[in-house]
């Protein structure tokens, strides 16, 4: 619940922010900074009635250069959940990504390809089925590369929603792990500078 209130508080602050001005910023051409925040939520059940669940919060700074080009610096927190072992994890991440903006029909709608790399810690507990009251606490940490594709849509004078489409590919995990690649539908606001 205490998400839901962030996220309430920050698109109050965003849009009274925006109506104090005028005229929307274009995203591209004027706009040098964009700040903003996303959220993703999956929930799909993988074997049987193993239900998987995964809630993850992102937050970014990105400077828009020159040619369309934008350095980006996010950071995230994710709980994942798996109903079959009673498995509850934390993810925390950073990342760096490059994306290339492309303005489309009017200046209040552009598109993007992404590229970044990234650190990964993940950190749980596993309680076993033999013996519930025995616990398994788990650790690892591997970097990744993500690539993908997204819009963003001004709404009001200085903000908008940006969707993220992404694949994560996780680099230099155990081979006794599960294979941890995924895709990720992100949704979120952003204020532009």
């Amino acid at each position: 619940m205490k998400h839901v209130w962030c996220i309430v508080l920050l698109t109050a602050a965003i849009v009274g922010e925006a109506n104090a001005q005028e005229r929307y910023v274009p995203i591209l051409g004027v706009a040098g900074r964009e700040y903003g925040v996303s959220g993703s939520y999956m929930k799909q059940t993988v074997i049987d009635s193993n239900d998987v669940g995964d809630f993850a919060i992102t937050a970014r700074y990105g400077i828009l250069t020159t040619l369309n080009l934008q350095l980006e610096l996010e950071s995230g927190y994710a709980r994942h959940t798996e109903s079959m072992y009673d498995t509850t994890g934390h993810r925390w991440n950073i990342a760096g990504n490059l994306l290339y903006n492309l303005s489309i029909l009017s200046p209040r709608f552009s598109v993007f390809g992404l590229v970044g790399y990234g650190y990964d810690r993940t950190w749980g507990s596993v309680d076993v089925a033999d013996n519930p009251d025995d616990g398994e606490v788990f650790k690892s940490s591997y970097k990744f590369l993500q690539y993908g594709f997204g819009a963003k849509y001004m709404l009001v004078a200085n903000a908008g929603l940006r969707v993220d489409y992404r694949w994560v590919k996780p680099r230099g995990v155990a081979e006794d792990e599960p294979d941890q690649d995924r895709q990720t539908l992100m949704i979120g606001l952003s204020v532009f500078q």
